[in-house]
């Protein structure tokens, strides 16, 4: 979908800021660029939507050397998320998702009806929000609207840089949820920067681990925290290795062991969603003090769990 072929970008000081780059974001998975400060994770995701042109070699889309393409085009193509979300303060809600669609010369009917449907989408009552400004939003509200005017256009490819990054840790962890809620329904291509190895291991299929612009480790998170071993990769896990291995696992790894069940069930009261890890399962099963628990992938009934499952699973990480 997304491939970077020795790519290198040196900026007027001098200073390297991506050394010989290359790698593949495969078509529907969630890439993030992990690193410290000065790492060069912020000017990649820039080099995908032209924000910044690279010094020496390609950055291709389906195939497609973008630098062959128009650069306006391109962006209203892409959708962008950043850590300040970047709202216009003068626009409504519903002003401010559309501008994509607007741009894009899509009829006003169709317009209101994605604005609508993507404040459903991240729990925001288009009733009650689509004429609110961001003044009057909260963190977290605003974090939603802008998450959904990078939908908005309906593109194949998101940016997302430190997105949930200026969210108290609750919000965050909330927001978080309801992207991956979102990404399980959607399926869209997305590059997503942060430095914080939690949020890389929760929300990433694949880590691009990257210090002072050279890529150092291309993994799956549960390589990254069970396999790999290097100085920059301890710095990152610290003495959280347990605590991420929990986070690697999901419900979906334990399908095989879900009690199959005919009928339906509902999903009102305490259940178990197909992408929580074991962490947040024991977090469930705890709160609602019950044995056996529903899980559902979106609003499909998969089965039942037993919590003595998960145990069997804590000890065999341990």
């Amino acid at each position: 979908m997304i491939c970077f072929e020795n790519v290198s970008k040196i900026f007027e000081s001098d200073v390297e800021a991506i050394s010989d780059l290359t790698l593949k974001v495969e078509e529907g998975e969630v890439l993030v660029l992990l690193g410290r400060s000065g790492s060069g994770k912020t000017t990649a995701l820039r080099l995908i939507n032209r924000l910044i042109e690279p010094t020496s070699g390609k950055v291709l889309i389906k195939g497609r050397d973008i630098s062959t393409l128009d650069p306006i085009h391109l962006r209203r193509n892409i959708g962008y998320a950043i850590q300040h979300i970047g709202l216009f303060p003068h626009m409504t809600v519903a002003e401010n998702i559309a501008i994509v669609p607007r741009l894009l010369n899509w009829k006003d009917v169709q317009i209101e009806k994605r604005v609508d449907d993507l404040l459903e989408m991240v729990r925001l009552a288009p009733s009650e929000y689509r004429h609110r400004f961001p003044s009057q939003l909260s963190g977290g509200q605003r974090q939603r609207v802008g998450v959904a005017r990078a939908l908005a256009g309906d593109p194949s490819i998101i940016l997302m840089d430190e997105p949930f990054g200026a969210l108290d840790p609750l919000t965050r962890e909330i927001v978080q949820g309801e992207f991956m809620e979102l990404q399980a329904e959607l399926k869209k291509t997305i590059v997503f920067v942060t430095h914080d190895i939690i949020e890389a291991v929760k929300l990433g299929d694949r880590i691009a681990l990257l210090e002072t612009g050279k890529l150092v480790e291309l993994c799956s998170p549960s390589q990254l925290v069970e396999k790999q071993e290097s100085e920059l990769v301890d710095h990152f896990l610290g003495n959280q290795r347990f605590q991420l291995s929990l986070l690697t696992r999901n419900l979906k790894s334990l399908l095989h062991k879900v009690k199959k069940q005919e009928g339906s069930c509902s999903r009102e009261g305490a259940h178990l969603l197909m992408r929580y890890s074991l962490t947040e399962a024991l977090n469930v099963f705890k709160s609602s003090r019950k044995e056996t628990l529903p899980l559902f992938e979106g609003k499909n009934y998969m089965g039942h769990i037993d919590k003595k499952q998960l145990f069997d699973v804590l000890l065999e990480i341990i």
